[in-house]
C-alpha cells in the first residue's frame, strides 16, 4: 500500500509540473481543446485508438508470459523462482499486471467512445486514473518480465544443484504393483 501512495505523491507531482509548464508556455488552451476532441487536424482520438491498441497486444504478451511461466511450473522451475525469492509474490505480480492493464484499456475505452459527455474534469480524472494504473501495469509487467528472463537464462546454465535426480523404477516391480489394481 506504500508503494501505490508513493507512485500516486510522484504521479500527482508530475502532473503539476507539467500543468505548470503547459500554463507557463501559454498552451494550455490547445491541450484542453485537443483532449476534448475539438483540435483541428491531430486529434487526441487516434492517439487513444493507437494507444488501446498497442496496450491491448502488450496485455495479450503478459498473459501469454503468465501462461508459460505457470505452465512450466515443475520442481526444477520451483527451484528456481524460490531462487529468487518471488514465489510468494508471482501469483499476485501477474493477478495486479493483468487487472491493472485491462482497467486501463477499459477507462480509455470510456474516453475514446465519449461515454463521459466531453465533460473535462470527468475526462482528466478518468485519465488520470487510467494513467496511474498503467504505471502501476507497467511496474507490475516489469517485475513479471524480469523473473522470466532470469529463469529463461538460469535453466539453460549447467547448475547441478538444480537439476532434479531421477527414480530408478524396476519395470517388473511396476508390473506387479498394476496388476494388483
Amino acid at each position: 500500500m506504500k508503494k501505490f501512495f508513493k507512485y500516486n505523491i510522484m504521479y500527482i507531482i508530475f502532473i503539476s509540473i507539467v500543468i505548470l509548464l503547459l500554463k507557463e508556455f501559454g498552451v494550455l488552451n490547445n491541450v484542453i481543446e485537443y483532449m476534448l476532441f475539438e483540435s483541428k487536424g491531430i486529434y487526441f482520438k487516434d492517439l487513444l485508438s493507437i494507444g488501446i491498441t498497442i496496450l491491448a497486444i502488450v496485455i495479450g504478451a503478459i498473459i501469454t508470459a503468465a501462461t508459460v511461466l505457470m505452465s512450466m511450473c515443475n520442481a526444477r522451475l520451483m527451484k528456481l523462482i524460490n531462487k529468487y525469492g518471488k514465489s510468494k509474490y508471482i501469483v499476485k505480480i501477474v493477478k495486479e499486471s493483468i487487472i491493472t492493464g485491462i482497467i486501463a484499456v477499459c477507462l480509455y475505452a470510456i474516453i475514446y467512445s465519449n461515454l463521459d459527455f466531453s465533460i473535462l474534469w470527468l475526462r482528466l480524472i478518468i485519465l488520470y486514473c487510467a494513467n496511474l494504473s498503467l504505471i502501476i501495469f507497467s511496474i507490475k509487467s516489469k517485475l513479471l518480465i524480469e523473473l522470466v528472463i532470469k529463469l529463461l537464462s538460469d535453466s539453460f546454465t549447467e547448475n547441478e544443484s538444480l537439476v532434479v535426480e531421477s527414480k530408478f523404477v524396476n519395470p517388473k516391480l511396476k508390473e506387479k504393483y498394476s496388476d494388483k489394481k
